[in-house]
């Protein structure tokens, strides 16, 4: 709480403070509570495309290291075993379904707490569109913010995990994933009710 008033009370500029964090979204509702005046914007991007990008710069035989942690998501997910068990390498079988897992139950907190939630894709599909949510939300908007933030938008690249992966590698998985959280309730209720 500290560290974030100090990095909003920091901005002399009079200028909208904008933060950007990764790895929020468990705590989208301590934000609310300890910063009711935040308004919150939520930015998913497809998970395989995600996931795919994670392993870019590594050279790993991801198939058979169920651990890989390159971003701590192993790590994290151990942290979080005792209140999610699914986490663990007993509970999956390829290291797929814990990033999964952690983006499904992130973008279930991002959609449900945050004020706007914009999905990547639609940033490239449909640029003008989401661009004049997003500078409305900020209150920000203008022709030339629109112009200037539509120059920044490059097009859609090719989905690269297509070139090593099957889309039914990628859905058996996540179906496996997608089971263990209907039966836990938590597709319906994460965020919304206290765990």
């Amino acid at each position: 709480q500290v560290y974030i008033k100090t990095l909003v009370e920091s901005n002399t500029s009079g200028h909208t403070t904008v933060l950007q964090f990764n790895r929020i979204d468990f705590r989208l509702a301590w934000i609310k509570k300890n910063f009711p005046q935040a308004r919150l914007l939520h930015l998913a991007r497809n998970p395989r495309d995600q996931w795919y990008s994670t392993l870019a710069p590594f050279k790993v035989d991801i198939d058979h290291d169920i651990d890989f942690d390159a971003y701590d998501l192993a790590t994290w997910g151990r942290d979080l075993y005792q209140q999610f068990p699914f986490l663990a390498a007993p509970q999956i079988r390829h290291a797929y379904q814990r990033f999964y897992y952690l983006w499904k139950l992130s973008y279930l907190a991002g959609q449900r707490l945050s004020e706007l939630s914009i999905n990547y894709d639609e940033v490239i599909s449909e640029p003008q569109n989401c661009l004049n949510q997003i500078l409305d939300f900020a209150n920000l908007y203008s022709d030339k913010n629109l112009q200037v933030c539509l120059k920044l938008v490059e097009s859609k690249p090719e989905r690269a995990w297509k070139k090593d992966r099957k889309e039914l590698w990628f859905s058996d998985l996540e179906q496996e994933c997608e089971m263990v959280l209907d039966a836990l309730g938590l597709n319906k209720n994460f965020a919304l009710i206290p765990l």
